[in-house]
């Protein structure tokens, strides 16, 4: 027989849709300039399509895409240790 502190150690404890929404909006907060530059530099092509066009909408909604996936795939990540989100690709 094993104690619940045991327990939770070697299988961890269910995460509640709260503390994995909360997870995802501190990784929407840490969002920063380095992050993107790599979206930019994966979407590339698409951007500078939409940029020739200039369809100022499809780029943003390109970047916000990258965003959202990045942020639901960390959260993933930080709260089951593995990622099942596919990274954004257009």
């Amino acid at each position: 027989m094993i104690t619940k502190a045991e327990e939770t150690t070697f299988y961890g404890e269910e995460v509640t849709q709260e503390q994995f929404y909360a997870a995802v909006y501190r990784a929407g907060e840490s969002y920063d300039a380095d992050d993107v530059q790599v979206a930019a530099y994966e979407l590339s092509k698409p951007l500078l399509a939409a940029l020739k066009d200039l369809n100022f909408f499809q780029i943003g909604w390109l970047l916000d895409q990258s965003k959202k996936a990045t942020c639901l795939r960390r959260a993933e990540f930080e709260c089951y240790g593995y990622i099942t989100t596919p990274e954004f690709k257009v």
